[in-house]
């Protein structure tokens, strides 16, 4: 803007015109329409056309009247602002270059364009002249509802960046004003209806709750009565979990909600509209797929249901959270960000590195319970603070989401030999520092040992020595080794199994015996379908059971029982397993699939939701990675295979409502909807997901449903799609067309398919039952007994004979 202001035209909000002096502004007093002649001009990027501007305003009058009306204006306005503040060229108008006019509304686009956003959200008091009525004005009107619209999704934008800083910096007040007028602006929006709610509830007390159910029930009415919104059921769980927490007599115990209630069901007491079928929710954040073991009970699952875990399985989802209650005997510690000081890109990988080593540590010792890294993680995606150099005040927030009593932070350097991590370590309830340290080490390996020995002490001092000296992890020796290993473990977690398959055989190229390395590996040969590599890691593996984590010898045991159809031993390792690590999803998971394999799916249902209340990301429902949220895919399936269609659709929508930029929620919903019979509904979901996974295996299931629901055309087209891509897509694309043509009683036809496809693995089945459809038992017979009893050329697991039959069948 120009060094001199003059004069101030306030055109968000509101209409006036200020003369300026010094830091004293008084009004002119000029008629409204006028002064939204002065807005056209000044928000204008070019020279107006005189006539579009008298048509513009007086579009009613003759061109006569309007161009006099015109001028009137114009001399009304150049007698305040001076005789050059108009210029007229030939026949078009624009305001002088040398006017001394700031404009409030160009201001604030301005300061979004820089990002600063802080006067950014000063400037923007409301809608553009959101008091102003030009009568028998429609081109004025069109032009104020484009300008209006750009300024608004200016501020959309705005909220969406700063609002979350806000909150983050524990700014309540300031948070919450944001949020509520970035709600008037968006009524639609449910990140701005949570927004205001977490930032009513931030202190933490029960006055603040209720304050936060009062806002709640304020702006539910205010929504219904000016727009016609009803709360998104995101919005309404939480007020739910705020509900819970204000009738709470201690806050550190939060009720877990019934996951099994009905969407239009609300304990704040109001009752909202339908619930869309979109799940409109928060804005998309990036999607994190992830890959997670398959039980052979939830392959074949998968099988049952249309390829849906080949989506849902590669997705971890999530849920509304709520606070965790943590018991008092045990000290939880969560190392929430260790920073790079120098920003090494040589050491970047210990940003990951150092957590992972103190709590691989720390879970040998005993004496402390560390929570997961990949959890810590998970959190800081999902809220959108930085992977580092957290705050205190941030790091206290992340710890408390996690169920840890004590956060720490911290960073560190190194070069030439030398490594140093300085330490900060506090108290999760009250916030206050327990100590400070710093430890110094020759390798990264011994300085992880080094701090997390610190630690163990603290400990024993804070609360009473054991006597006993730490046992560290037996993992490696090598920080080549764990430097490859941390980064392989990172690239598996983001879905980038090549790099993460390339790591960890680096890692173990360095450590043969680096046994954490090594059942990494062999999950992802196991999900690879390589089972003579998964075996020989195996093998490995039971060479070394002096360097296995205890958390690693617990996992092995119950695969193993699992494996060996011990189903018994299973069952009781992984009640271990979870009593041992309670704070750990991944030991509900894998207790949840020994349940699920013993067909026990309500006792699975339990546990799938005792792995939700884990989710303690308050408030913060994203599209993030987190780890329960792989209990949805559970839940979904546990219901529908026990024949309880309609909580299982809940469990989705609700899914859906929490994420509806996560292709697994929308698998999970279409599968859900297939099941009880409402294969258009399916349909649609279904198109959602294939356009979110943007993966052959949905757009596959997407066929098949169209199949069952005898859309055979659109089959066709699906096909069409599949055979144009990939081979894993051409591979669909002749399942789909086989089961097409079966479907149309052309089993000769769909033999032909398949005996004339070069590489059909994975539909030798059903060829083999095809062929015995059409008389061709011998052949049929063979290629069962092949599959019973030999491994295929692919190198899976050979099925065993019942399992053939029941695929084919």
């Amino acid at each position: 803007m120009r060094a001199h202001k003059h004069f101030r035209l306030r055109v968000l909000g509101t209409l006036a015109l200020d003369t300026v002096n010094g830091e004293i502004a008084s009004a002119e007093p000029v008629r409204p329409r006028h002064l939204a002649i002065l807005c056209v001009l000044a928000l204008s990027r070019r020279a107006v056309r005189r006539d579009a501007l008298a048509a513009m305003f007086w579009g009613d009058e003759t061109d006569a009247k309007a161009r006099h009306s015109l001028s009137n204006a114009l001399s009304a306005l150049r007698a305040v602002l001076g005789r050059d503040a108009i210029t007229a060229r030939r026949d078009h108008l624009e305001l002088s270059a040398d006017l001394p006019l700031a404009v409030d509304a160009i201001e604030f686009a301005a300061s979004c364009e820089s990002h600063d956003d802080a006067r950014a959200a000063d400037l923007y008091r409301g809608p553009l002249m959101s008091d102003v009525f030009v009568q028998s004005a429609p081109d004025f009107d069109a032009w104020l509802a484009r300008e209006r619209g750009r300024l608004e999704r200016a501020f959309d934008a705005l909220c969406a960046r700063r609002v979350p800083m806000l909150l983050r910096a524990q700014q309540w007040a300031s948070a919450a004003a944001l949020a509520e007028q970035w709600l008037r602006t968006s009524p639609r929006s449910t990140v701005a209806f949570t927004s205001v709610l977490r930032a009513r509830s931030g202190p933490g007390t029960v006055a603040a709750y209720r304050a936060a159910l009062s806002d709640f029930e304020r702006l539910t009415r205010e929504l219904r009565d000016q727009f016609g919104v009803h709360p998104d059921p995101v919005v309404l769980a939480v007020a739910d979990e705020l509900a819970a927490r204000a009738a709470s007599e201690e806050l550190g115990k939060i009720p877990v909600l019934d996951p099994t209630k009905k969407p239009g069901q609300s304990l704040a007491g109001t009752r909202p509209g339908p619930v869309d079928s979109t799940g409109a929710g928060l804005p998309p954040a990036p999607d994190t797929p992830r890959r997670r073991r398959l039980s052979r009970a939830r392959m074949s699952g998968a099988i049952l249901l249309a390829g849906i875990v080949v989506v849902v399985g590669a997705l971890r989802w999530n849920r509304t959270p709520r606070a965790q209650a943590t018991d008092a005997s045990r000290t939880i510690v969560a190392i929430t960000s260790i920073a790079n000081i120098r920003s090494d890109s040589s050491l970047a990988w210990l940003e990951d590195g150092l957590p992972q080593l103190i709590t691989d540590n720390l879970s040998a010792a005993g004496g402390l319970e560390p929570v997961a890294p990949v959890r810590v993680r998970d959190v800081l995606a999902r809220s959108n603070a930085p992977h580092t150099g957290l705050s205190s005040v941030q790091s206290l927030d992340v710890a408390r989401r996690v169920g840890a009593t004590w956060a720490v932070r911290g960073g560190y350097t190194g070069g030439n030999g030398a490594y140093v991590l300085d330490l900060d370590v506090r108290e999760v309830r009250q916030g206050g520092e327990i100590e400070s340290f710093t430890v110094m080490a020759d390798d990264p390996v011994k300085l992880g040992q080094l701090a997390a020995a610190r630690l163990l002490d603290i400990a024993a001092r804070y609360h009473t020595a054991s006597g006993e000296p730490p046992r560290f992890a037996g993992g490696t020796p090598d920080p080549e080794a764990y430097r490859h290993f941390v980064v392989g473990l990172r690239a598996a977690s983001e879905g980038q199994f090549a790099t993460a398959r390339r790591e960890l055989d680096a890692a173990i190229a360095v450590d043969s015996g680096f046994v954490e390395a090594l059942a990494a590996r062999r999950d992802i040969a196991r999900g690879d379908g390589q089972a003579s590599l998964a075996d020989r890691l195996e093998a490995e593996i039971a060479r070394h059971p002096d360097r296995a984590s205890e958390w690693d010898r617990l996992t092995e045991q119950v695969q193993q029982a699992e494996f060996e159809a011990a189903l018994p031993r299973a069952d009781a390792l992984s009640q271990l397993l979870v009593s041992r690590f309670p704070n750990d999803p991944r030991a509900y998971e894998l207790r949840a699939d020994i349940l699920m394999n013993a067909g026990q799916f309500a006792a699975a249902d339990t546990v799938f939701q005792h792995e939700l209340s884990l989710d303690s990301l308050a408030i913060d429902a994203g599209d993030g990675p987190c780890a329960p949220c792989t209990a949805y895919s559970g839940l979904v399936l546990a219901r529908l295979w026990r024949g309880d269609f309609a909580p299982a659709e809940q469990a989705a929508r609700r899914w859906v409502s929490l994420q509806p930029a996560v292709a697994g929620a929308w698998a999970a919903l279409a599968i859900s909807l297939e099941f009880s019979g409402r294969l258009d509904l399916a349909i649609d979901a279904q198109r959602r997901t294939a356009s979110l996974a943007r993966d052959p295996a949905a757009v596959a299931s997407l066929g098949r449903m169209m199949i069952a629901a005898h859309r055979f055309s659109d089959a066709d087209s699906v096909i069409r799609v599949l055979r144009r891509g990939d081979a894993s897509a051409a591979l669909g694309a002749v399942d789909l067309e086989v089961t097409l043509a079966r479907e149309r009683g052309q089993f000769r036809r769909a033999v032909a398919i398949l005996e004339s496809t070069r590489d059909h693995a994975g539909l030798d089945l059903v060829l083999a039952d095809n062929l015995a459809r059409i008389g061709r038992l011998a052949d049929a017979r063979a290629l069962y007994e092949f599959s019973a009893h030999q491994q295929a050329p692919r190198d899976v697991h050979a099925l065993s004979p019942a399992q053939a039959r029941a695929y084919a069948w």
